[in-house]
């Protein structure tokens, strides 16, 4: 059935006589400002567990100085 769904807009590109590959070009592996796609991700992945580790570090912080109070 999937395999079905994955061609319906190529099936419907060319009934309406149109380049499915001009409706959809090939992503690309760079980003617009030329790093490579895995390398975005990853300094995404590193930034959200940064800050994670950050809040963590707040809240246990918060949390020993109301139980030290």
């Amino acid at each position: 059935m999937s395999a079905g769904l994955e061609q319906m807009p190529a099936q419907i590109a060319s009934r309406a006589g149109l380049s499915w590959h001009r409706m959809c070009p090939a992503q690309r592996d760079t980003t617009a400002g030329g790093l490579p796609q895995w390398a975005v991700n990853m300094l995404l992945s590193l930034g959200c567990a940064f800050s994670m580790a950050a809040w963590l570090g707040f809240l246990a912080w918060s949390c020993w100085r109301v139980l030290l109070v």
